[in-house]
């Protein structure tokens, strides 16, 4: 039914209220002017030109200006270009055309933008001619947007109707078909065009139609949705099932406007059902003798069937589960929760497949694994009828997981890398945590890799290497591994073939030998130091006393001459050539082998800044130092180390041909039992040598140690290697970091000396003390005995000479005899063919308990020399030595009162 609609107005009669017609004129415009101001939406009259010559009350309100301001200007004046240019061309089109138009036009209010429907009209003057126009403007943008959300909203549900698999069909209160679905277009073999306006009866055959046509008629007449099957047979015999829903719609008034339905095709669900059950009888003989435990429960928990295979797994029969509650008796108590929830899961018709692993204790009390899987079971109506079940007995699976996991854990915790390849892929298959942390990558990442991955070695390589341990078996040999970033190492691999299952592997333990390696070459190194040792040992010997003669001459001779006499400065020059020539000779020494250094407490600030010190004189390189409060002493042979660290910072000058800053430091460290640099645990010092220099290239960096290995033009190649010989001896190591361009850091390591105190070292005499008393010189070398009497009667002492320990042993006793004994014995140490030092010592020792013995020796590797007291000496005279040295000495065992 149309709605009425209605108009409410109000007619007044102002004829008699006027006296002319200009005021009657005037009046009707003030009249229309008022009745336009309450007109909500925009009312406005424009010259040709484009100028507002009115504008209701609407414009001041939406604008925000006022109407006296806007008579006489034009859109571009208070509006966005854009929207002035737009409004501006349709009002060009009602002028130039002379008719009314009707406009949707866009408007910017307060920064939204809005849509407007114009109603624009020219103006004639009296001649006929368009002298202008005026429109009227209302506000459409709600109505659009609310149009354009039902057409979306329209789109939207038509479109998922369409996407509804079932089949989906409204019709009118005729039951004239109205829309239908794709599903539905399918299902019935018509277009959509076909069906609108049709009934059922002129869609399907008679014998289809007529039960449809009686089931939407009582679903009219019902008050709700209501559920049904439905089946028809159609033109060629077929018959077809539906599971229907059909509900009555109705207007907002309440009244029937017709008819919605939504059906599914079941008739292959119905179909499966029927050979479900024509199959049942079969499926129960089959699974009568099938290995697992199969049976089916009732939705009340009762059993329908259970197989006789049960009394296999469980020890128990059939007749024993008469329902489920049997069945969770026997669970695991760990496992109890577990099963009971799937139980429960039963009631709720859960439509899931449900898989699941649990224990149960078996009649024996045995434990046991059960694979348990069930889905639902529904009858011909779709009716759920319970789930059918099946255990399968996993416990050796189960078994097998548990000794793979705790064979994975077992290889994790090896020492050594393990990777296992797949010959037929040539990808691992498994890997170690050791591999993984070795190689950076993550075990996902190894087992996605190839063999020329992780090594620096080729595919080539890898193919024939597989050739070869197939045929051989096993094969051990050497690569070098490349880690995650980039940074290789030396590994030795161990690899060995084997089959497991008819498929070929390849066992690879991995071994990081980078270790070993630095081992080797320190043994190297060592080897290197230890044959040169053995040679140097034996050249300082003779050259040690040939340098005491000669020395020990040059002193006398130089007392027989005048200062001032040319010979004497010869002399002095020769003096000076001869303890440079001991100064080579010790550092011959340093590589002999045996013996240890004669270390005391020492400091280690007072030893670096004598040995830098004169190592950067004279050159254009500033030292500086720094060393912190605190530091421990170490115990070291002074000399030794001094020339150690003098080396090293004449190394470092070198480097600097320009100049730079020699930067020493000191640190206490701490080294854990697991240091790369292979010291024992504990404290040491650092000290840390740092130059500004060119750097050493990475390739000979393992080799600068090397006993004459040089880069220097005219170098000898010993000075690190001293350096290093040095620092082994006492316990430590050297370390060096260096970037080519940059400069490079030497780094010592000293063990740390238990002792906290330590007094620095008191002058000592430079010239010769006399003394008086009775010297035994014992050295088979004719020229060092004779040169050493004549010093030491030079100094006041008379002295008498022997070749060996026997002789020492004889004139020794025969002295004391006769009431003159020695106040002290200088003996060598080795004597070739007779008793040397160590043997004489002993018998002196024997003979006279306060024997006062010293020992002189060219070898200063021997360890009598670096302990001497321990062997029961009360000093040391190494060779060569000047007077002064003698007298030294001498004051030092004697006392300053008998020298």
């Amino acid at each position: 039914m149309a709605k009425r609609r209605y108009f409410l107005g109000e007619t007044v009669d102002y004829r008699d209220a006027v006296s002319t017609p200009d005021e009657a004129m005037n009046m009707k415009f003030e009249m229309l002017a008022e009745i336009a101001d309450h007109i909500p939406g925009l009312i406005f009259a424009k010259s040709k030109d484009g100028k507002f010559i009115y504008a209701n009350r609407e414009f001041e309100r939406l604008f925000k200006l006022e109407r006296e301001w806007l008579l006489g200007k034009s859109n571009e004046d208070f509006m966005p270009r854009e929207t002035a240019g737009v409004l501006a061309a349709n009002d060009r089109i009602v002028l130039t055309e002379g008719v009314p138009h009707r406009f949707d036009e866009p408007i910017l209010i307060e920064g939204e933008r809005r849509l407007s429907s114009w109603l624009k009209f020219p103006l004639f003057d009296e001649s006929g001619a368009v002298c202008g126009l005026a429109g009227l403007s209302i506000d459409v943008t709600g109505k659009r947007r609310n149009e354009e959300a039902l057409k979306e909203s329209t789109a939207r549900l038509e479109a998922l109707i369409h996407a509804i698999p079932d089949i989906v069909v409204f019709k009118d209160a005729k039951l004239r078909h109205l829309l239908v679905n794709k599903a539905a277009e399918k299902f019935m073999g018509l277009s959509s065009q076909e069906v609108p306006g049709k009934t059922i009866k002129e869609l399907l055959p008679p014998k289809a139609a007529a039960p449809c046509r009686a089931s939407d008629e009582k679903a009219l007449a019902a008050r709700g949705p209501m559920h049904s099957e439905e089946s028809f047979v159609t033109d060629t015999g077929k018959t077809v099932y539906l599971d229907t829903i059909k509900a009555p719609m109705h207007d907002e008034h309440g009244r029937l406007t017709g008819l919605v339905m939504v059906s599914r095709d079941i008739t292959e669900r119905k179909r499966t059902e029927e050979a479900l059950r024509e199959s049942e009888e079969r499926l129960r003989m089959f699974v009568d003798f099938t290995s697992n435990w199969e049976y089916w429960i009732n939705p009340d928990g009762t059993c329908i069937y259970v197989s006789p295979a049960c009394r296999k797994i469980t020890g128990y029969g059939p007749e024993h589960f008469r329902d489920s509650r049997q069945l969770l008796a026997l669970t695991h108590p760990e496992d109890k929760s577990l099963f009971a929830a799937h139980l429960e899961e039963h009631v709720r018709e859960s439509d899931q497949q449900v898989d699941l692993d649990f224990r149960i204790v078996d009649r024996q009390g045995k434990e046991r694994w059960l694979a348990h899987t069930c889905q639902p079971v529904y009858d011909k109506d779709g009716r759920y009828m319970g789930r059918r079940a099946s255990n399968s007995d996993i416990t050796e699976k189960k078994r097998a997981e548990e000794q793979m996991k705790l064979f994975v854990d077992l290889i994790d915790r090896f020492d050594d890398a393990l990777l296992v390849f797949d010959l037929a892929t040539g990808r691992p298959t498994l890997a170690n945590e050791k591999l993984c942390r070795n190689l950076q990558y993550t075990r996902e990442e190894l087992l996605g890799m190839r063999p020329w991955d992780i090594s620096v070695r080729s595919p080539d390589y890898f193919e024939n290497r597989f050739r070869e341990i197939r045929k051989a078996g096993s094969i051990l040999s050497e690569d070098h591994h490349r880690r995650k970033d980039g940074t290789t190492f030396p590994v030795e691999v161990n690899a060995k073939y084997t089959t497991v299952g008819g498929r070929e592997f390849v066992v690879a333990v991995i071994r990081d030998i980078s270790e070993r390696r630095r081992m080797e070459q320190e043994l190297q190194r060592a080897q290197k130091l230890e044959s040169i040792g053995l040679l140097a040992g034996g050249i300082a010997h003779d050259f040690n006393n040939i340098l005491t003669a000669i020395l020990g001459n040059i002193t006398l001779a130089r007392m027989f001459l005048p200062p001032e006499e040319k010979a004497a400065e010869r002399l002095a020059v020769a003096e000076q050539a001869s303890m440079r020539a001991r100064g080579l000779s010790h550092q011959l020494l340093t590589f002999a082998r045996g013996g240890a250094p004669i270390t005391e407490t020492t400091a280690v600030p007072y030893l670096v800044r004598e040995a830098v010190g004169l190592a950067v004189r004279g050159s254009n390189v500033r030292d500086e130092y720094e060393f912190p409060s605190g530091l421990r002493l170490v115990e070291a042979d002074p000399g030794q180390l001094n020339q150690a660290i003098s080396n090293l910072a004449l190394n470092a000058v070198q480097a600097m041909p320009e100049g730079g800053i020699l930067a020493v430091a000191a640190a206490n460290v701490t080294l854990p039992g697991d240091n790369s640099l292979g010291l024992p645990p504990g404290n040491y010092v650092r000290i840390d040598v740092r130059d500004q220099g060119v750097g050493i290239p990475g390739e000979i960096q393992e080799r600068i140690f090397d006993p004459y290995f040089t880069t220097k033009e005219g170098g000898s190649g010993l000075g690190l290697a001293i350096s290093f010989s040095i620092v082994k001896r006492h316990g430590g190591t050297i370390s060096v970091d260096s970037v080519p361009g940059k400069g490079s850091t030497f780094s010592i390591y000293l063990p740390a000396s238990k002792s906290t105190q330590y007094a620095p070292p008191a002058g000592l005499p430079e010239e010769a003390v006399t003394g008086t008393g009775r010297i035994l010189v014992m050295d088979d070398e004719e020229a060092v005995s004779g040169v050493a009497a004549d010093m030491l009667e030079m100094l006041g002492y008379r002295v008498t000479t022997v070749r060996d320990g026997a002789e020492a042993v004889a004139a020794y006793r025969q002295a004391l005899a006769a009431g003159d004994p020695f106040d002290a014995v200088i003996t060598d140490l080795t004597i070739p063919a007779g008793m040397g030092g160590k043997e004489t010592v002993r018998r002196l020792l024997e003979i006279d308990p306060d024997a006062k013995v010293i020992v002189s020796s060219g070898y200063g590797n021997d360890p009598v020399m670096s302990d001497y007291a321990r062997y029961g000496f009360k000093g040391i005279m190494p060779k060569p030595y000047r007077l002064a040295d003698l007298s030294r000495v001498l004051l030092e065992v004697l006392g300053r009162e008998r020298a």
